[in-house]
């Protein structure tokens, strides 16, 4: 017959019952890190490729009208994301010096300033997490976008 009291103080099994209560709760914080992770990777993937386009459309008025250029440099420095060419946009603009971002209509001259022209690159692309996630959006859109003056 089995005695009550040495049943109820019995400590065999005891860590086998933590651990399994534990274990989702660690494997849960592991792979959302790793999840992070390659959301993080991804959006510096995609800063440096607009920042690589516009880089590229900035080194002179040709380069600037070259948008097909600057759409293969974006592509071509973010590969490990699949980028189409569809998901670049370039924009040539012009505007005032002390002021460099784009107006309606463009200025055709600044008074006591100089009118420039700048080139403006933005990357969407649509990360998908390897597991929907509940309350979050699958595919996940992101965006980046980098401008810079031409050189004359």
């Amino acid at each position: 017959m089995i005695d009550l009291r040495r049943l109820l103080c019995d400590e065999r099994g005891q860590s086998l019952l933590e651990i399994s209560v534990a274990a989702p709760f660690f494997i849960l914080a592991l792979v959302g890190t790793f999840e992070f992770g390659r959301y993080e990777y991804a959006k510096i993937e995609m800063g440096n490729a607009a920042r690589a386009a516009v880089q590229y459309g900035a080194q002179s008025s040709t380069t600037a009208n070259d948008s097909n250029g600057m759409i293969a440099s974006a592509v071509a420095d973010a590969q490990e994301l699949s980028l189409q060419t569809s998901d670049v946009q370039t924009t040539l603009y012009r505007a005032c010096d002390a002021s460099p971002t784009p107006t309606t209509p463009a200025p055709t001259a600044c008074p006591n300033d100089r009118l420039d022209s700048f080139v403006q690159v933005q990357i969407t692309h649509a990360y998908i997490p390897l597991f929907a996630y509940p309350g979050l959006p699958n595919p996940v859109t992101m965006v980046a976008k980098e401008a810079q003056e031409v050189s004359p």
